[in-house]
């Protein structure tokens, strides 16, 4: 159970008392962070430029991105633009003989190719050509 005052105006810490159990009490200074208007937005930005530039380590399937509120049909162009860019390159490698370490152990394991297709058609964009050498 934690015992504490509020904190006064001006006053930047709080001391707590937490005790567990019947024989153990301790203190705990807390301090509040406020987090500016300006840094909070710079954080959103950050993490959506993350979900743009390196969509498979935000989103678990291409078709999670068509679903994204937070991205604007442009961002989602260029995340599924970034994706199947990927996808091809895992592709090409893997017809290569030369597979990722964890490519094909599970279903979800693979380059996700068909499923970029899939999410690019659903926001009414096409794959980029790729002539065959």
């Amino acid at each position: 159970m934690f015992a504490s005052s509020p904190l006064p105006l001006g006053k930047r810490t709080r001391s707590v008392t937490a005790s567990v159990g019947r024989n153990f009490a301790f203190d705990v200074t807390v301090i509040p962070i406020t987090i500016s208007r300006e840094a909070d937005m710079t954080r959103k930005t950050l993490a959506k430029d993350q979900k743009v530039e390196n969509p498979s380590s935000a989103f678990d399937k291409p078709s999670d991105v068509v679903k994204a509120p937070e991205l604007t049909p442009e961002e989602k162009k260029k995340a599924l633009n970034t994706w199947e860019q990927d996808a091809r390159q895992l592709l090409t490698a893997s017809n290569e003989g030369m597979p990722g370490p964890e490519e094909g152990l599970e279903k979800k394991d693979t380059h996700q190719f068909d499923d970029v297709v899939r999410a690019k058609d659903a926001i009414g964009q096409k794959p980029k050509h790729k002539p065959s050498h």
